[in-house]
């Protein structure tokens, strides 16, 4: 069961940008840390800490950059983020795409190994990082590109954050256990032009991570939950993790949550509800 609800957390740990991760990793690991040493007096006595290694080989680290990154925990983490990152975007991708993201990745690492090699290694070290974070946030969007595409730019200009006690009454009281300071994860949007927004606000409230939201809207003058189960809500939800596109179905625009195993959700039969994928250019 531990290993199992550790990764679900690392699953969507992943899904975050790189200075996210760090913070959210962070909670995760010492979360776990305390409950081992508790529930497993014996083991925290005799555990040896083992590291993973990055995605090349170790022995073989032939300049600065791969040294510095195997004698570090956090570059290796970062390498492994990265590598993850890469391969969900790859797997996104259409053929012919993907020929040309393998070249850039490809060049990135040379240019790695090449950029930030030949100095102290705190200097050395803090390239790699600094580069680490740039590739990270070009990775994640091109995922978002990649699986959210065309999306309706007028309407995103009209998606805002407010603040929860800023909610309809109706809306509030469909909420159950997302307290006013769970951190103002609410967007108001309008996604069927009817000029009353739809909300997307946290339902669920978790101290550690993302909170469970769903998308509350007015069906014949009455608020209603306009989605079959939560999505993973985050604070940078629009632009980044609530994505309205240009399509419609049955009078709403299609909606596009990155961080779903499903991104893309229509509405049908009188709520959103996620579609299978499909790699984009298919």
């Amino acid at each position: 069961m531990l290993l199992g609800l550790c990764k679900i957390w690392r699953n969507r740990i992943d899904l975050l940008p790189m200075r996210q991760k760090y913070a959210a990793l962070l909670i995760l690991s010492n979360s776990l840390l305390l409950l081992l040493l508790f529930a497993y007096p014996s083991w925290s006595q005799n555990a040896v800490q083992k590291r993973s290694d990055p995605f090349f080989d170790c022995t073989q680290a032939k300049n600065d950059v791969q040294r510095i990154i195997c004698n570090d925990p956090t570059f290796i983490y970062e390498d492994q983020s990265l590598e993850r990152d890469y391969r969900r975007l790859m797997d996104s991708l259409s053929d012919p795409t993907k020929q040309r993201v393998q070249r850039e990745q490809s060049d990135w690492l040379k240019q790695r190994e090449n950029g930030c090699a030949g100095g102290p290694d705190k200097i050395v070290g803090e390239c790699v990082h600094e580069m680490h974070r740039k590739k990270s946030n070009d990775l994640y969007t091109a995922y978002v590109q990649a699986v959210c595409p065309n999306p309706d730019r007028p309407i995103m200009n009209t998606c805002q954050q407010i603040k929860p006690e800023d909610l309809p009454e109706g809306v509030g009281n469909l909420l159950q256990d997302a307290p006013p300071e769970s951190g103002g994860w609410e967007y108001s949007t309008d996604l069927n032009g009817d000029g009353t927004p739809e909300y997307l606000a946290c339902t669920r409230y978790f101290p550690h991570g993302p909170c469970g939201a769903v998308l509350i809207g007015q069906v014949r003058s009455k608020w209603r939950v306009l989605m079959d189960r939560a999505v993973q809500g985050y604070a940078a939800g629009c632009d980044n993790f609530f994505i309205i596109m240009e399509s419609r179905t049955n009078g709403y625009h299609d909606i596009c949550f990155p961080q779903e195993e499903k991104p893309i959700w229509k509405f049908n039969n009188g709520k959103y509800q996620p579609m299978e994928r499909a790699k984009r250019g298919q």
